[in-house]
C-alpha cells in the first residue's frame, strides 16, 4: 500500500472520539478523494475539534489513514525501521546495545502483525502502575533515544485503533525501559507471551526486581534468587 494508489473501498477513516466518517457512504465518499484530500478533511474536521487534542500536523494525518486502511484490509505492516549508528562506531557496548533495541522492535512488531490484540485495559493499568515508579523508567541516552523514536513509528501503525484507547492513565509518566530499552506506552499492552520469548538473559538480569514481568511470567529475579540461596547457605 502507499500514497499514490487508492486501496480497496477508498481512504476509509472513523474517527470514534466525534463519530465523523470517510467511507462509501460519506459525501464526499472515501472512493472519490486522494489520500492528501482525504488527510486535509480530517485535518480540518481535527481542527474544528480541538478538545479531542487529536494530532493536527499533515504528515502523521496521512500516515494515519494509510496504517488505518492497512488494518482493514488486513495488510501486514511494513519492516520496522532499521537501526544503525552513524557516528562512534568504534564504541563499547553498541553492539549489545543495539542488539537490545532490535529485540524491542521485533518485539513490537510481533504483536502489531498478531491480529492487533492488546492486553486488556485494565492489565495495561496496573503494569504502567509498575512502570511509572520503576527506576528503569527513563528518559533514556543517545541510543535509547533512538530505540524511543523507532517506537513512535511503530505507534503510528496502531493509531487506526486508537477506538480500543490504547492507553493508561500512567501514559504521561512513562518514558524508556532502560533495562529493554522498549518504548514503555505501547509495551504496557504488549502480549507477555511475545515479552518471554523475545528477552534476552541479559536483559533479565537488568529488570528492576519489582518489573511486572517477573510476576507475569512466573520467573524469579535474579536478586531474589541469590537471597534465597544465601538463607539457604
Amino acid at each position: 500500500m502507499n500514497d499514490t494508489r487508492t486501496p480497496n473501498g477508498g481512504w476509509q477513516w472513523t474517527q470514534p472520539q466525534t463519530k465523523w466518517k470517510l467511507d462509501r457512504t460519506t459525501k464526499p465518499s472515501s472512493i472519490s478523494v486522494t489520500l492528501d484530500q482525504a488527510a486535509e478533511l480530517l485535518q480540518k474536521h481535527r481542527m474544528q475539534n480541538p478538545q479531542f487534542n487529536l494530532p493536527t500536523a499533515f504528515s502523521d494525518i496521512k500516515e494515519e489513514i494509510i496504517q488505518y486502511n492497512r488494518v482493514r484490509l488486513g495488510i501486514p505492516p511494513p519492516p520496522g525501521p532499521k537501526l544503525e549508528p552513524q557516528h562512534a562506531k568504534g564504541a563499547a557496548g553498541v553492539a549489545g546495545h543495539l542488539g537490545k533495541t532490535a529485540s524491542g522492535i521485533k518485539l513490537l512488531t510481533q504483536w502489531l502483525g498478531d491480529g492487533l490484540n492488546p492486553v486488556p485495559r485494565q492489565l495495561a493499568e496496573k503494569r504502567a502502575e509498575i512502570c511509572a515508579v520503576c527506576p528503569q523508567n527513563q528518559d533514556g541516552n543517545m541510543w535509547q533515544k533512538l530505540e524511543a523514536l523507532a517506537a513512535h513509528e511503530l505507534r503510528s501503525l496502531i493509531s487506526a485503533k486508537k477506538h480500543m484507547k490504547l492507553e493508561t492513565s500512567k501514559d504521561y509518566a512513562l518514558k524508556t525501559c532502560q533495562a529493554c530499552d522498549c518504548w514503555l506506552p505501547l509495551k504496557t499492552f504488549a502480549k507477555i507471551e511475545h515479552i518471554a520469548q523475545n528477552t534476552d538473559e541479559s536483559v533479565w538480569q537488568e529488570l528492576d526486581e519489582n518489573c511486572w514481568i517477573f510476576k507475569e511470567t512466573g520467573r524469579v529475579p535474579k536478586s531474589k534468587r541469590l537471597q534465597s540461596e544465601s538463607d539457604c547457605d
